[in-house]
């Protein structure tokens, strides 16, 4: 019991020390609340819905890092959106501190999806990778895959073009 208590309490120390943040959200009113209902003022948002049993959203990961670098638009946020159950909120912990630690992530664990994956956007199946862009009071939601940084500024720039 020591072992297993010491072992929460060094995770809890590392993820406190990453340079992202990690902020968890078991009911999805309040992550509606205080993330897609969020004023960003001028700043692009892109949410990235994932979970690390999906491979097509871990292959996918690295190129969205890539974004933070060379960001697609000034200001710009990116947000890693877990959706990793609440029963692998270990293997979660170990995957960021490995992949992610200097990135937002949020792990959302509302696991009644049908109730509010449509509240995120009306045209979602479900699948993910699944990318929510905000910007003002507009959003894009791409219900895909990115196979390369290109894509996504070339989906972004297309996007930003309706803006004039």
């Amino acid at each position: 019991m020591r072992i297993l208590i010491l072992i929460l309490l060094i995770n809890c120390i590392i993820l406190r020390n990453a340079s992202g943040q990690q902020k968890i959200y078991s009911v999805f009113d309040n992550f509606e609340k205080e993330i897609l209902n969020s004023k960003y003022g001028d700043t692009l948002v892109l949410l990235n819905f994932w979970a690390t049993w999906c491979a097509p959203c871990v292959e996918e990961l690295p190129l969205l890092k890539e974004t933070v670098s060379n960001p697609p638009y000034t200001p710009y946020k990116l947000i890693f959106v877990s959706l990793d159950g609440a029963k692998d909120k270990i293997r979660l912990r170990k995957f960021i501190l490995k992949n992610l630690k200097e990135h937002d992530v949020i792990s959302l664990t509302d696991n009644k999806y049908n109730k509010w994956l449509g509240r995120v956007d009306t045209t979602w199946s479900g699948s993910i990778p699944a990318s929510l862009i905000l910007l003002k009071d507009r959003k894009l939601f791409l219900e895909k895959k990115f196979d390369n940084t290109s894509e996504i500024y070339t989906d972004l720039s297309i996007w930003l073009s309706t803006f004039k």
